[in-house]
């Protein structure tokens, strides 16, 4: 399967495509709010889609933007049929890309589901603080330090 990569800023030309997917993967399948699928964030975040080509129907995506002195990850998800494949990598390493580029002196802060810490951990993520619920969900809060801090 050919596939499409699609890095853009706010709510672009694929925007729509993400957003049917990550109410798939956070509504249907985890059963969380429609609300928290999408938010105010998504307009001046960068967003990363991956794609089947033929189809453009996402498989894969994320995004990131910055607020209170650091970059934000978050809404990232994978279709759960490509969740061991590298997908998830893939779209980590375009977030955080966008981050480094464009503020490297900044640190990157996601909330991560804990049982995806071992995920976050591959690039470079450290936890702070305790477990918390975010949609019923047990999170981490987790940060990887700028470029120029480490």
């Amino acid at each position: 399967m050919k596939t499409a990569k699609w890095v853009f800023f706010g709510k672009g030309q694929f925007f729509e495509e993400a957003a049917r997917f990550r109410n798939d993967v956070f509504v249907e399948e985890q059963g969380c709010r429609a609300e928290a699928a999408l938010d105010d964030f998504d307009d001046f975040a960068y967003h990363a889609v991956l794609a089947d080509f033929a189809t453009q129907k996402a498989y894969a995506t994320g995004r990131v933007y910055q607020t209170q002195g650091a970059w934000h990850i978050g809404r990232v998800a994978v279709h759960k049929t490509r969740r061991k494949g590298g997908v998830g990598a893939e779209i980590m390493q375009e977030l955080i890309a966008v981050a480094q580029q464009k503020a490297p002196a900044l640190d990157i802060v996601l909330h991560a589901q804990e049982q995806a810490l071992g995920f976050y951990e591959h690039f470079g993520f450290v936890c702070e603080g305790g477990t918390f619920l975010e949609e019923g969900i047990p999170h981490r809060v987790m940060r990887l330090k700028s470029q120029s801090k480490a």
